[in-house]
């Protein structure tokens, strides 16, 4: 006869739990994260911005400078109107839009810690965050003032979607939000000074203010996303082991061949417990 305790066995049962969740864990479908920019339109409209664009007072004087001449050599008839903030201004390469790095960073870990919070459930189908960028441009305020302040524009869409449906079909969106903070308004000197450091702790600002924004919305978003049920054995697992047991007792099982003896019992019985809780 062979005689296993109640430890062993528990310790067992968990082991096997863990191994089988493990397995379906990693056959569930994950979050995909991706981020895009809208593509520039017609007539030099920015709709998109992959890094920072400084628009100054003197883009603008070029602008209307070029936009006269065309006018001049075209016999007198005026050129297209245009707003500043469509203007190309100068890229700075180094501060890319917040969505490409650090928004989308933060959102990821937003989705992670409602995964964590949910454990027994899991989406049917792989579910994309996708970031568009809009706007991310440091723009003056006043063409005829030459210490005008410069506002910080930035804008996105965030967008929760299934999978492609194919060429004909689009992929069904869950939830669709634009994100645009307040824009942070100073002098020039104070946005660019230091390798543009005013910009970069605005932009710290901005991702924190737009991943609150998506995460309220992640619970609504979620409630439509087709989800399957995953058993959450571990977690009952823990909860047995957690209850306080009596004086581990011995069970018996059979060896192959032999009978089983019943075992005597010397222990007196427990004496009734008082005063839990």
């Amino acid at each position: 006869m062979i005689k296993v305790s109640t430890k062993a066995l528990l310790l067992a049962a968990t082991f096997f739990t863990c191994n089988v969740q493990a397995e379906d864990s990693a056959a569930e479908p994950a979050f995909a994260y991706e981020f895009g920019v809208l593509n520039a339109g017609d007539g030099g409209r920015n709709n998109g911005d992959a890094v920072l664009r400084v628009v100054r007072r003197e883009h603008t004087g070029k602008a209307i400078g070029l936009q006269v001449l065309t006018g001049v050599l075209a016999g007198g008839i005026g050129g297209v109107g245009f707003k500043k903030s469509q203007l190309r201004g100068e890229k700075i390469k180094d501060i890319p839009n917040p969505g490409q790095d650090l928004l989308l960073a933060e959102v990821r870990r937003r989705i992670e810690q409602w995964q964590v919070a949910h454990p027994e459930q899991a989406p049917q189908e792989p579910v994309t965050v996708s970031l568009i960028g809009g706007d991310w441009v440091l723009l003056y305020q006043e063409l005829d003032e030459g210490q005008t302040p410069y506002e910080l524009r930035y804008r996105t869409r965030l967008t929760l979607k299934g999978p492609s449906r194919g060429f004909l079909k689009a992929s069904r969106t869950y939830g669709s939000v634009e994100c645009m903070p307040e824009p942070v308004v100073q002098g020039y000197e104070a946005w660019a000074d230091d390798g543009f450091a005013g910009v970069k702790a605005a932009r710290l600002e901005y991702v924190e203010q737009c991943a609150a924004q998506f995460a309220e919305l992640i619970p609504t978003w979620l409630a439509v996303v087709p989800m399957r049920e995953v058993p959450n054995t571990i977690a009952a697992t823990a909860v047995v082991a957690a209850e306080p047991a009596a004086e581990p007792q011995a069970v018996a099982v059979d060896a192959p061949g032999g009978d089983a003896q019943p075992q005597a019992d010397d222990s007196l019985p427990a004496a009734p417990v008082s005063g839990e809780g």
